[in-house]
This record gives structure tokens, C-alpha cells and sequence, in this order.
């Protein structure tokens, strides 16, 4: 059932990360559930096929902990 042109709907509460979007929820607006918060998501053709999950990140992004650590010149001995 599509709204009215016009007509604003609320968007679609989710925590099924792990749904496979499908051709007819092209247009619609889902807030898909991180672990913590709500994440808007349009869904639009292109993303017919992918998880829900892939378009609402979580975690935080760090770099790996080697990353920081000096590193010493290769010596030949």
C-alpha cells in the first residue's frame, strides 16, 4: 500500500539488520537499528538485493593498534 503523493509517512523501524531489501521498498524510508541508535536509510534502486545492515554503520572506527607504534630502521647485522 504506497501513501498519496503529498502524504508524509514515518519511516519504518528496523532492527533486522540481516533483511534483504527488495524491489518494492525502493522509495521507502527505514531507521535501521546500529546497536546503539536509529539510522535514516532512503531506500533507492541500487540498493535492491544488499542488507538493511550494510547502509547503517556501527562501532567506531579505529585503526589498528600497530598503527601508532614506532617503528626502528632495518638494520643489517
Amino acid at each position: 500500500m504506497r501513501p498519496e503523493p503529498g502524504k508524509r509517512v514515518a519511516p519504518i523501524r528496523t532492527q533486522a539488520r540481516s533483511a534483504t531489501i527488495l524491489p518494492n521498498f525502493v522509495g521507502l524510508k527505514f531507521q535501521v537499528h546500529n546497536g546503539k541508535v536509529y539510522h535514516d536509510v532512503t531506500i533507492t534502486e541500487e540498493m535492491v538485493g544488499h542488507k538493511l545492515g550494510e547502509f547503517s554503520p556501527y562501532g567506531t572506527s579505529c585503526p589498528p593498534s600497530g598503527i601508532f607504534q614506532e617503528t626502528r630502521p632495518l638494520t643489517n647485522r
